[in-house]
């Protein structure tokens, strides 16, 4: 936030291959509680920052920072041995809070959840972000800090049943009631298997 520090945010370095090799490489670190984060050994290539933390977006517009033409969430190659120091502003953004249920509408506990979000403020062709979670006990969920964004698909992953995707209507997320994902009864096959000779296997 503007002026503010973001407690506990979550940074992503993805560089481009170093020269001489064709595999991109990947930095996660945590910022403090007053939002500081700090990541040392930064192989000479450029690369591209995205942050996450409880409750905020990282909008698309260039990030402020002390490099010679600043580029929009990149970042040119460092020269070994430099330091660099970047300031990331973050926005506030609407929480969906939901809850699966199974067919007879219990709760279903540890849902793994994929959130496919396509923002609204994405160049053309853009701006798709995946976001993972998963249920609580009570097959509860909670997704926060999200971006304006233009459509939202919920996939839902329960173990032995096919997997179940939910449309939200992205427009109306802003204090929205919480949604409810209701999982179809699963089907159950049953047999044997026999030999050419009619005998089990």
């Amino acid at each position: 936030e503007e002026g503010h520090g973001v407690p506990e945010p979550e940074l992503w370095f993805v560089g481009t291959p170093v020269p001489g090799h064709n595999v991109a490489w990947t930095r996660v670190v945590h910022g403090d509680a007053d939002g500081v984060a700090r990541i040392d050994d930064l192989p000479a290539s450029r690369g591209s920052l995205q942050v996450w933390a409880p409750g905020h977006y990282l909008p698309i517009e260039p990030i402020r920072h002390a490099f010679d033409n600043p580029l929009a969430r990149t970042y040119p190659a460092l020269e070994p041995g430099s330091e660099r120091e970047l300031t990331v502003v973050l926005k506030k953004g609407p929480t969906l809070r939901g809850r699966v249920l199974d067919h007879r509408k219990q709760g279903v506990p540890d849902a793994a959840l994929g959130f496919n979000l396509h923002r609204r403020d994405a160049p053309r062709g853009g701006g798709f972000v995946m976001r993972h979670g998963k249920t609580d006990a009570d097959g509860r969920f909670e997704l926060g800090g999200l971006p304006p964004l233009a459509s939202l698909l919920v996939t839902v992953r329960v173990e032995g049943q096919a997997n179940i995707q939910s449309q939200v209507d992205a427009a109306s997320l802003e204090g929205r009631e919480p949604i409810t994902i209701l999982l179809p009864e699963p089907a159950h096959v049953s047999g044997r298997v026999e030999d050419d000779r009619a005998q089990p296997l």
